[in-house]
């Protein structure tokens, strides 16, 4: 776990030797019990385009540690009760306008504030005491970042996209088109991406998440790439859905 903010903006010097102290740790176990996969979970205001830029940036200075890692496979997990609510909603993603999307609970808001005081202290009286204040990305991860435009960007850059909590939009009376308005606008944001429904975010199974893409998909991708791929998918959607007709 890094020790303070979000993997996606100040920290990606920790997240890569995170990864690397891993790899380490890896070598020094049995062969037959290495690590075949490392796992990142990131906070529901991380921005997937950044973390994939740390990689690519990695692989364009040659940093040694990319001889044995890849970022192989993206995965979303959309919340399936409130997506469509947040997709409209004109609120930001600073803590103090959506805090629910970074802390559980009032408790756990209140505990990081308490480990990370200095980051709530006015500009002045920082200034003041002679402290150079870092701002945390849990204090404000991405300035003007409204919750629906960064929502957008998680689904689109996804090589899997889950749509959790199934079984409780089921004890909605009007599940069935609230899961197929989710899950075409799912598709639509992200024609490429493979769809899974699940509850408690659980699959059949693990290959379906881990090394699916094999690198090859948006984890290699650029804005150029994702744009095109968008036109080339949506394409193909549309004349299938014509010749359907």
């Amino acid at each position: 776990q890094l020790s303070n903010g979000c993997a996606c903006c100040s920290l990606s010097d920790e997240l890569l030797a995170s990864v690397s102290e891993l790899i380490t740790l890896s070598d020094l176990r049995d062969p037959t019990d290495r690590f075949d996969h490392i796992v990142i979970e990131t906070s529901g205001v991380s921005d997937p385009k950044a973390i994939r830029g740390h990689f690519q940036d990695a692989m364009f200075y040659n940093m040694p540690l990319m001889e044995r890692v890849q970022l192989d496979t993206m995965c979303t997990v959309v919340d399936c009760t409130t997506y469509l609510d947040y997709l409209q909603s004109a609120r930001s993603t600073a803590e103090d306008d959506s805090p629910e999307l970074h802390y559980r609970n009032e408790e756990e808001r209140q505990k990081a504030r308490e480990e990370n005081w200095m980051a709530y202290l006015p500009d002045t009286l920082a200034e003041a005491l002679g402290e150079q204040v870092q701002r945390s990305s849990s204090v404000a991860p991405v300035d003007g970042t409204g919750v629906s435009d960064l929502l957008v960007t998680q689904t689109e850059v996804a090589d899997i996209v889950l749509l959790n909590k199934i079984d409780i939009l089921e004890e909605d009376h009007n599940a069935d088109n609230r899961v197929r308005e989710i899950e075409s606008i799912v598709k639509s944001l992200n024609p490429r991406a493979k769809v899974i429904k699940t509850k408690y975010a659980a699959v059949d199974n693990l290959k379906d998440i881990l090394g699916a893409a094999g690198g090859t998909g948006v984890a290699g991708a650029g804005v150029v790439d994702d744009h095109r791929d968008y036109v080339s998918a949506s394409a193909a959607i549309t004349t299938a859905t014509a010749a359907a007709t």
